[in-house]
């Protein structure tokens, strides 16, 4: 099924020999008032700092249901309970169940996926994880009146 909403994680139906098949990303933006219609994706299991957005073929990308447990060892950035955004490798997964409850922020996505990493000073942080769109470097100070709405499951 191809993607329909911003926040659904996908991956490619038919990868390109280089591309790693397993490689999940989440749809950031969807651009469907073109001939060929596209989305913005960011990987979700690389670099949460340094991850490209690729703008590609909606045709191209399928929609998955992820297990969050397969996230352990990957590096995320995650939003804590007193808003702080923290990167650092998941260590453990404290809910279960599949992605499904998705928030738009201004910058990213925040998903209902509750994990522990740990980062680089080798302490430990819960939270949601967090796919930036923006580098935190080009975040604006200023923040919205509307910080988030709930996306459609």
């Amino acid at each position: 099924m191809t993607p329909t909403a911003v926040g659904q994680v996908v991956k490619f139906h038919s990868p390109l020999p280089d591309e790693d098949p397993k490689q999940l990303y989440v749809v950031l933006e969807l651009i469907t008032d073109v001939e060929k219609p596209r989305a913005l994706i960011k990987a979700i299991t690389s670099d949460p700092v340094f991850s490209p957005i690729n703008t590609v073929l909606i045709n191209d990308l399928e929609t998955v249901q992820i297990d969050i447990s397969e996230l352990i060892g990957h590096n995320v950035t995650i939003i804590t309970k007193d808003n702080t955004r923290i990167s650092g490798k998941v260590v453990e997964v404290n809910k279960t169940e599949n992605v499904t409850s998705l928030f738009k922020y201004v910058d990213g996505v925040l998903t209902n996926a509750d994990v522990t990493v740990v980062m680089e000073d080798n302490r430990k942080r819960t939270g949601k994880i967090f796919v930036n769109k923006i580098p935190p470097n080009e975040i604006s100070i200023r923040k919205p009146r509307k910080l988030y709405q709930r996306l459609p499951n």
